[in-house]
C-alpha cells in the first residue's frame, strides 16, 4: 500500500545521509501524490462519506506542506 511506503520514506529520511536524503524526499512527494489519487478515488466511487474524505485531503495537504518544506531545506 503507497500510504505504508510513503510512512517508511518519512521515517527514513532522517537517518538517510545527506547526500542520498533528497532522493528519500522526492519518492515521498511522489506517493504522497499517489495517496492523494487513492484518496480521491476512495471518495469518488463512494468509498468514502465527505467527512472522512474532507478530513484526509486536510491531514494530506498538512504533510505535503511539511514534506515541501523539508525538500526546500535539502534542495
Amino acid at each position: 500500500m503507497k500510504l505504508l511506503e510513503l510512512i517508511e520514506c518519512v521515517l527514513q529520511a532522517p537517518i538517510t545521509p545527506e547526500r542520498g536524503r533528497m532522493e528519500v524526499l522526492i519518492r515521498a512527494s511522489g506517493l504522497l501524490d499517489l495517496v492523494k489519487l487513492q484518496i480521491r478515488l476512495g471518495y469518488d466511487v463512494q468509498a468514502l462519506n465527505e467527512k472522512s474524505y474532507l478530513v484526509l485531503q486536510s491531514k494530506l495537504q498538512e504533510i505535503g506542506k511539511m514534506l515541501g518544506g523539508w525538500i526546500k531545506k535539502y534542495n
